[in-house]
Formats: C-alpha cells, sequence, structure tokens
C-alpha cells in the first residue's frame, strides 16, 4: 500500500473458492482475481479526525 497525505492506493490480489452447490454456477470460482483500492481520510475534506 502506498500512502501520500491522506490518500492510499492499494493493490491486492486474491482467489475465489465457493463452497456449496452454489460453487457450479460461480463463474470466478477457483480463479485469481486482482484489484486496486483507493482510500482517503475525511481531512482531505476539510473534517476533523
Amino acid at each position: 500500500m502506498a500512502s501520500y497525505r491522506e490518500i492510499n492506493l492499494g493493490f491486492f490480489m486474491g482467489r475465489d473458492a465457493i463452497i456449496g452447490p452454489a460453487s457450479e454456477n460461480w463463474y470466478f470460482n477457483n480463479k485469481t482475481w486482482i484489484g486496486l483500492g483507493l482510500g482517503f481520510g475525511i481531512k482531505i475534506f476539510g473534517g476533523k479526525s
């Protein structure tokens, strides 16, 4: 995760592993995924933290 002032940026990776009968219909079952996360503190908008 990287941070600059009140802004955070993260890169995430995971794998879906569904349990039960619904796993047969879940397209992403046993497949790897990647994601990008963005976060910020409320101070950036003038609020108090």
